[in-house]
Formats: structure tokens, C-alpha cells, sequence
């Protein structure tokens, strides 16, 4: 909600009369591939989840109902024309269609302070990774879905952006070739924002730090090029010692908070998004013995640049540098095709590491926009339905375990509303049976007591986003697998 993009449709919806002093609600989306079942079959699915754009990065990650899903795309293997229907279909039936009119006239919403508010809908940042975007832009691989850079110079600075302007005055002056040749755009499929008021899906697609930054620049790009690099320039032998030894380096990090501990070094069979962003924090004092000091710089701007897109709150300023990183990462990266063990760096997703400074304004901090959001959904609207099923037309029966969590949830939430969940069940009983006490009503019918409109008391306290005062609890606790033998010898000193 801080950034341009929804200050833009605000300031045209209250232009228009009949929306004049109306809500925005943006409705951010995202679409994931996750797979369920490796050995038995391959069955993946692409599960579809709209969230409200009014919801902070926090309640996100606090509450498990603030992203739903709202379509599932099974894919079967093999078949890859389902591919392209079931993106075709994704938009025209289950999710975005319903809000079509709350687009363009009002709808009443209650709102959770209990006020009940003119809100009018809009398609919000979209979170896909780049194989997803391709789709949903309808252009062809490996170009840009958000400029008309040529594939093999995405980095382009004189590329102008995509828009649906463009794509119409594209296919109704050229062929079906030239199109797709020149421009790299499909004329068969039209974009879902297409048809859908102030929304055009070439500016609502969010920079990702997950599959863009930390898994695609990062581990599938830096990682692999450096020990393709070592492999290059060393014998056989000799360059499976200096992968080793790096792997030594990076498992003998002392343990200090904010520091993870890697036993194996980098080899680990399945790389996670907190994995690359443990091995970053150590990658570059591990291999700097080994690279030109090319190679360093290199790396060195692209951790200060993602650093700087990691933040929770970005300034002005803060981007700025990000971009001066950004250009000495594209001077320094050069030494890699300069060496050999690359042809050519022009890729989608470093390409799109220059949209997070333009993105940015547009549609917040990235981190409030990050794939990880629908990843962890993954688990409890994916995989975790798929395991109570039967395996067998496993869809239906995730449906239906879904719904049911989801009302179990509901249920939770309004015992909770009631005081039916403080203390034991006999303890309950035994309060029910004093005619003097009341079961406590929050969010509920009971909450006309409270008066909304009546100024909070000012403790002189300026406003602030610091967290909000209550208990604290810590998420997990990790204890020390061997004995620390130092701080048992401190310990009887200390006695």
C-alpha cells in the first residue's frame, strides 16, 4: 500500500464521481509450481492464491487465512499443452472474475474495526517466478516481460516497457512471425488484465527476491559459474581439492548469532531459500582465495545490492546505491565471459534484478512481495492435504480437506472470541454456572458496546511502526548438538 501504483488508482478512482471517497483493495496474487509426490508419478500442481493488499508482511506470516487459494492447476507430466489452457482458464472462471464489478462500482465491506466502508477492488502485484510470468504476459521465452529488450541484450537501455497499447497496435500491424521473431509476443493468447479495468499485467508483475535474487543470481547463477570457473582453469583433480577446501571453509564458521553452521559445506541435496541466505553471509570469504579479484567485486556488489533489497523499508537513498551496485555487478560480471565459462550474461532473472529499483516505488518493498509468501503457503494447501488423501483423484479430496481446516479455523477463532479456550474445559463449565459471568465477545455481535468513533488517548507517544507491545515467544529453539567445553571451564572459574 506504500507504493506508487495503488496511490495512482486511488487518486482515479476519487476522480470519479460515483467512487469518490471509496477504499482501495488491491488483491495481490500468486502462483507457484510445487511438486507432491518426486517418486510415485511426478504429480505436481500450480495452486493460485489472492490475498488483500491491505494486509502488512506481518499478518501475513502471523495469520495462515490472510493468503487463500483459490485455484489448483493439476499438470500431469507429459502433457504441456494443459499448460496454456490451464493459465487460460485460470483467470476467466474461479478467481479474479467474481471481483470484475467491484472494480467499477463500490461494494460495502465491513472492515475489521467494525465500520463498514465503500471498497472498490483492483488487480494488485502479481508474485510469480520467471516461467510463470512468461505466461501470464503471453510472450515468448527467454524475453522480457516487462520491456521489449531482444534476448540477447535484455540490459538494453534504450528498451521501451511493454503495455497492452503496444501488444494491440503490434499484432493488428504485423504478422504472426514478426511478432513473435521481433517482439516476442504471442498473438494467440490474450493477458488475463486484458479485459479488467487499470490493471495491465506487464506493470502489476512484483520483483521476486526469492527465485530472481537469492535462487536465480545468487545459487543457480554465482554459485555455479565460480566452480565452473575453478573446473576451467585447474586440472580435474586439483579443482575437486579447491571445491573441497571451500567446502572446509564454509563448514568451519565459528558459531556466532546470524551465522548459520553448514557440516557439508555447500553440498547439500536440496537448496532452500534460507539456505542461499546462510551461504551468502559466508560464500565470498570462502572462495576469494581461489577467483580473481574480478570475480570478488563481482560478487561483492551483488550481496550489497541484495542486502539493500532485503529491507523492510528502502529509501530513496538506499536505492540509489542499489543501482550504483547494480551497474558495477554488470561492469565486474563481464570477467566471466571474458574467461570462458560463460557465452553471454544476458538472463531473465538478472535482467530483472534492474526492475527492483523501478519496481520498487511502484509496489513496495520486495520483501512484502516475496515468493516465500505462497512457498510457505505451499505446505498447508498443498502438500499437507495431498498426504491425508488416498492419492487417488486427489484433487477432490484436497478440496474438501482444505474447506474443512478453514471452518475448524473459523470455529477456533469464534470459541476464542467467547472465552471458551481460556483455561480447561472444567474450568469453563465451572464459570458457566456463575450467573454473574458473561463469556467475552470480541470482533462479534457483542462489540456495539464499544464506541469506534471516539478518539484514542494520546500518551504523547508519536506514531511509529515499531511493533506492537504483548507477549514475546521465540519461534523455535535450537539447542548445541555436542557440549561446549570452553563454558564449562568459565563455569567453574566463575564458582
Amino acid at each position: 500500500m506504500s507504493g506508487d501504483l495503488v496511490w495512482r488508482i486511488a487518486d482515479d478512482i476519487a476522480e470519479d464521481p460515483t467512487t469518490h471517497g471509496s477504499m482501495v483493495v488491491p488483491v495481490v496474487s500468486g502462483l507457484d509450481k510445487t511438486t507432491v509426490s518426486v517418486a510415485t508419478g511426478h504429480q505436481e500442481y500450480h495452486p493460485y492464491y489472492i490475498s488483500a493488499g491491505n494486509l502488512t508482511n506481518i499478518a501475513w506470516h502471523s495469520h495462515g487465512d490472510g493468503v487463500i487459494p483459490v485455484a489448483f492447476l493439476p499438470i500431469p507430466k507429459g502433457e504441456l499443452f494443459l499448460l496454456t489452457a490451464n493459465y487460460d482458464s485460470l483467470y476467466s472462471r474461479p478467481g479474479i472474475t467474481p471481483l470484475r464489478s467491484g472494480m467499477t462500482s463500490p461494494k460495502i465491506m465491513r472492515c475489521p474495526d467494525g465500520h463498514f466502508r465503500r471498497s472498490v477492488f483492483m488487480i494488485g502485484p502479481v508474485i510469480a517466478d520467471y516461467p510463470e510470468q512468461v505466461w501470464l504476459a503471453c510472450i515468448v521465452q527467454g524475453w522480457c516481460p516487462q520491456d521489449l529488450a531482444k534476448p540477447d541484450n535484455l540490459d538494453d537501455p534504450t528498451a521501451t516497457r511493454h503495455m497492452h497499447g503496444k501488444t494491440d497496435c503490434l499484432i493488428s500491424s504485423y504478422d504472426r512471425k514478426t511478432i513473435w521473431d521481433s517482439f516476442g509476443v504471442q498473438d494467440d493468447v490474450v493477458p488475463f488484465t486484458h479485459s479488467f479495468p487499470r490493471a495491465d499485467i506487464h506493470e502489476l508483475l512484483a520483483p521476486d527476491l526469492l527465485h530472481q535474487v537469492i535462487k536465480g543470481t545468487f545459487k543457480d547463477h554465482l554459485v555455479s559459474w565460480i566452480n565452473e570457473y575453478i573446473h576451467s582453469v585447474h586440472p580435474t583433480n586439483r579443482a575437486l581439492e579447491i571445491i573441497e577446501d571451500i567446502d572446509h571453509r564454509i563448514s568451519a564458521v565459528p558459531s556466532y548469532p546470524g551465522l548459520r553452521w553448514f557440516p557439508d559445506g555447500r553440498n547439500f541435496a536440496q537448496w532452500t531459500g534460507d539456505d542461499s541466505k546462510a551461504l551468502m553471509k559466508v560464500y565470498l570469504a570462502a572462495v576469494i582465495d581461489y577467483i580473481p579479484i574480478e570475480m570478488s567485486q563481482c560478487l561483492a556488489s551483488f550481496l550489497e545490492m541484495c542486502y539493500i533489497f532485503r529491507r523492510n523499508a528502502i529509501t530513496t537513498l538506499a536505492l540509489k546505491q542499489a543501482k550504483e551496485h547494480l551497474e558495477d555487478f554488470h561492469r565486474y560480471r563481464e570477467i566471466f565471459v571474458r574467461t570462458g565459462t560463460r557465452a553471454h550474461c544476458s538472463l531473465p532473472r538478472q535482467h530483472a534484478l534492474g526492475h527492483f529499483i523501478t519496481g520498487i516505488p511502484e509496489v513496495g518493498a520486495a520483501n512484502g512481495l516475496c515468493s516465500s509468501i505462497t512457498e510457505s503457503r505451499h505446505i498447508t494447501a498443498v502438500k499437507k492435504p495431498w498426504r491425508r488423501s488416498s492419492r487417488f483423484n486427489a484433487l477432490f479430496q484436497m478440496l474438501k480437506i482444505i474447506v474443512c481446516l478453514h471452518k475448524l479455523s473459523t470455529l477456533h477463532q469464534l470459541f476464542k472470541n467467547q472465552g471458551m479456550l481460556h483455561g480447561s474445559t472444567s474450568m469453563y463449565m465451572a464459570l458457566t454456572a456463575d450467573n454473574n459471568w458473561q463469556p467475552i465477545e470480541k470482533n462479534g455481535e457483542g462489540e456495539g458496546d464499544v464506541d469506534y468513533d471516539q478518539e484514542p488517548e494520546d500518551d504523547g507517544r508519536k506514531e511509529d511502526v515499531a511493533p506492537l507491545g504483548g507477549p514475546r515467544f521465540a519461534s523455535s529453539v535450537s539447542l548445541a548438538r555436542t557440549r561446549c567445553e570452553s563454558f564449562s571451564i568459565v563455569q567453574k572459574l566463575t564458582d
